[in-house]
C-alpha cells in the first residue's frame, strides 16, 4: 500500500506565485484507492487464470480481457503517470540542471506514459506485431506457431530499449535527490522489465503447447502495479521538490 505525508502537497509550477494546493489526505486516498482496485483486477484475473467461474460481469474486472474496465483503468494510471511527469517539466530545474534538458527530458516522459495510455486503449503494439509479422515473417524460436501479437516486443525493441535508458537516467539523476521517489521509481520500472519478461514467456508457452497456468496475472499485475509505482513515485518527486522550495522561501 503506498502512502504519502498529511502535509499540503502543492501541484503547480514553482515559478509561479498562483495555483492551487491538493491536501496530503486526498493524495494519500488516491494512493489507497489505487491499491484497492489494483487488488481487485489481480485477484480477479488469479481466478479466472484458475479456472474459477465467476459471477456475472466479473470479465470487467480481467486483466487479460481488451476492452472493458481494467483495460480502461490500465489506460487512466499511465495517464495519471504522463499527468504528473507534465507537471515535473513544468516547474523550475534543480539549481545545477539546465531548464532546457529538464523540461525536454520530463515533457518526453510525458509524451512517452501518454502514448502508452492510447496505446493500452487501442492495441496499438498488438496491431505493430501482426504488421511485424506479415512484413518480415515469423520470428523462429520465439513467435513461430505462436501467435503474432508477440512481434511486436522485436519490432518495438529500440523503443523499449530506450524507455528503459531513459527511466534509468531520470531514476539516477533527478528522483535520487528523494529517496522515496528514486525506489518508487526504481520498483516500477522492475515491475515493467517483469512485465516483458512474463509476455516472452507466454509466446514460449504458446510456441511449445503448454499451459500457461497463471501467467497472465502475473504479467498483467506486474503492468498496472508499475504503472501506479511509477504515478507515485512522481507525485512524491513534486511533493520533495516543493517542500523544499518553501524551506528556502
Amino acid at each position: 500500500m503506498l502512502w504519502v505525508r498529511a502535509d499540503l502537497v502543492e501541484i503547480t509550477p514553482r515559478a509561479t506565485s498562483t495555483g492551487f494546493q491538493v491536501p496530503g489526505s486526498f493524495v494519500r486516498l488516491i494512493y489507497i484507492s489505487i491499491g484497492c482496485v489494483n487488488v481487485l483486477l489481480i485477484v480477479a484475473t488469479l481466478l479466472s487464470d484458475l479456472g474459477v467461474t465467476l459471477p456475472r460481469g466479473f470479465g470487467q474486472f480481467d486483466l487479460k480481457l481488451e476492452g472493458n474496465f481494467a483495460t480502461w483503468y490500465s489506460s487512466a494510471l499511465l495517464f495519471l503517470a504522463g499527468g504528473a511527469s507534465l507537471l515535473i517539466a513544468s516547474s523550475p530545474a534543480p539549481a545545477a540542471v539546465g531548464q532546457f534538458m529538464y523540461r525536454m527530458a520530463w515533457t518526453g516522459t510525458s509524451m512517452a506514459f501518454l502514448a502508452l495510455s492510447v496505446d493500452e486503449m487501442n492495441e496499438l503494439h498488438e496491431r505493430v506485431g501482426f504488421w511485424f509479422t506479415g512484413r518480415f515473417g515469423f520470428i523462429p524460436g520465439f513467435t513461430q506457431g505462436g501467435s503474432a501479437i508477440f512481434a511486436w516486443m522485436v519490432a518495438l525493441l529500440p523503443l523499449v530499449a530506450l524507455f528503459v535508458a531513459a527511466m534509468i537516467a531520470i531514476v539516477r539523476s533527478w528522483l535520487r535527490v528523494n529517496r522515496l521517489s528514486r525506489n518508487l521509481a526504481a520498483a516500477a520500472l522492475c515491475c515493467w522489465i517483469g512485465a516483458l519478461v512474463a509476455e516472452a514467456t507466454e509466446a514460449e508457452l504458446l510456441r511449445l503447447s503448454l499451459s500457461r497456468s497463471v501467467e497472465g496475472t502475473v504479467e498483467e499485475g506486474l503492468e498496472i502495479v508499475g504503472s501506479a509505482l511509477f504515478f507515485a513515485a512522481f507525485c512524491e518527486y513534486l511533493h520533495s521538490e516543493q517542500r523544499r522550495e518553501r524551506k528556502r522561501g
